[in-house]
């Protein structure tokens, strides 16, 4: 199929190009929206735990988790779930991974501040 739906003479009638469209909306893949919206929730946490540890805006809490992902090859969602793991001592059930290494290597000293420390903002 090609990208442009097939033209007749001088215009298309409505029919063409409803049947056109509509085999393009069939050829669309599927969005897990569960997976989309858990992977908003990940970054959001990790957000809120550079927010409150830094003391910092949204914005640099989120950069900072893009520059840590891009030093070690990361994706940002890699990255975010790894934090949420470390920050919440979810990772000491089971084998570190890369990424939860890597999340201690940025912010361990960070989270393992006693609550009266007052972190040094971005």
């Amino acid at each position: 199929m090609g990208l442009l739906p097939p033209v007749h003479g001088e215009g298309m009638n409505s029919v063409c190009l409803s049947s056109w469209t509509e085999g393009i909306v069939m050829q669309r893949p599927k969005v897990d929206r569960v997976a989309l919206l858990s992977g908003r929730v990940v970054l959001d946490q990790a957000e809120g735990i550079l927010i409150a540890s830094r003391r910092c805006r949204e914005e640099l809490a989120f950069e900072e988790l893009l520059d840590a992902a891009r030093r070690h090859h990361l994706g940002v969602l890699q990255m975010a779930r790894a934090l949420v793991r470390v920050a919440t001592g979810d990772s000491s059930r089971s084998a570190s991974t890369g990424s939860e290494q890597a999340a201690t290597t940025e912010w361990g000293e960070l989270l393992h501040q006693r609550p009266g420390d007052v972190p040094h903002p971005i």
